[in-house]
């Protein structure tokens, strides 16, 4: 039987037995090479000028052909020590959260399309809400809004960020 085995994989496959058994053994060898499975986060401080400290996080992961890359965030008041939420970085330019809110939404349709817009609006339509909202500023004085992976799309599209200005 392993003799017929190794005839039809000879005739099918065009390699011998002992030619895929070293081809295997050599892709089990150096497998870290291209084939490696990871789970990381790195995080780095985005931006300090005193008053705030932002920190950017940066997670990964692969599993042999899933793999998912996000972004996320925190930014503290340097002196009390409280995490601060989106309304208490950005601009003066925004009046309230509904104003924000909507800023948000339309930069999501013009970035990533309207489903991604209405799909912002169905999770992040109240106050309370928003204000859970990822985000860090960056080492411009940016403000960046960070959506996980499919949290708002599919998950090919990966963590989707908006830049907002912000008053620092």
């Amino acid at each position: 039987m392993k003799k017929q085995g190794q005839s039809f994989v000879k005739i099918e496959a065009g390699y011998s037995m002992a030619e895929i058994e070293e081809t295997i053994r050599n892709d089990y060898e150096n497998r870290h090479t291209y084939c490696e499975y990871f789970n990381t986060v790195d995080g780095k401080a985005a931006y300090n000028d005193g008053d705030i400290f932002s920190i950017q996080f940066k997670s990964a992961w692969f599993l042999g052909g899933v793999s998912n890359y996000n972004t996320y965030g925190a930014t503290f008041d340097v002196e009390t020590g409280k995490k601060l939420n989106l309304m208490d970085v950005v601009s003066d330019d925004f009046s309230d959260f509904s104003d924000l809110q909507r800023v948000i939404y339309y930069r999501l349709e013009s970035q990533y399309g309207s489903e991604v817009a209405q799909a912002f609006d169905e999770k992040y339509s109240t106050e309370k809400a928003l204000k859970k909202v990822n985000f860090y500023v960056n080492e411009k004085g940016k403000v960046i809004v960070c959506f996980q992976t499919y949290e708002l799309s599919y998950g090919a599209a990966g963590c989707l960020t908006v830049t907002l200005p912000s008053r620092f």
